[in-house]
């Protein structure tokens, strides 16, 4: 299952990103950030669900787990913040470089009896190595860190192609954040 995320990961990077390093700096980089915001219309103590209006009137009911800690402090009308970020770093590394896998999570969390909120940051850092390049093709064969070989199209607007040489190491780094707080009025 490791190696199918990670085989998609590359995949969706290499068919959708405008480019497989910037010029000057040889990395790209894409950054998001999105908020959302929804009120507190029910709440079902026994089995940890909440029902919330959505900023565009939407009703949903969400169960909350276990890990969520403080649950029992949210009330009717609280309004519930949650903040996801992604970036996405690309870049070349050394010639001849191991291809590796690095993972990170770091999450906080409330104290207990205080208003519910938390955050979880994840970073996965991701090299391969290059063994294979078809330009008339636009395809990319890439040796992952467990050793398998994966081939993937690589996108038309995916610049620099025919500068990639066998052993070349692609660096990826995806870092993902969500932070959740509660308000009141």
């Amino acid at each position: 299952m490791k190696r199918f995320c990670l085989f998609l990961f590359i995949t969706f990077l290499l068919t959708t990103a405008n480019c497989l390093y910037a010029q000057e700096q040889k990395r790209a980089f894409i950054e998001e950030v999105l908020t959302v915001t929804s009120e507190v219309v029910g709440i079902e103590k026994n089995n940890r669900k909440l029902t919330l209006k959505k900023e565009n009137g939407e009703i949903i009911t969400i169960t909350v787990v276990e890990a969520a800690r403080n649950f029992n402090q949210l009330r009717i009308g609280d309004n519930i913040s949650v903040t996801y970020y992604e970036s996405l770093v690309v870049y070349l590394g050394e010639h001849g470089i191991q291809p590796e896998e690095n993972t990170t999570v770091v999450a906080t969390r409330t104290p207990k009896g205080y208003i519910p909120g938390g955050t979880i940051v994840g970073t996965v850092d991701v090299s391969a190595k290059v063994v294979g390049v078809n330009i008339d093709k636009r395809t990319l064969s890439l040796e992952l860190p467990e050793g398998n070989v994966i081939t993937t199209k690589v996108a038309e607007d995916v610049k620099k192609l025919e500068e990639l040489k066998l052993g070349d190491t692609i660096h990826v780094r995806l870092t993902n954040a969500l932070a959740v707080s509660v308000s009141r009025n």
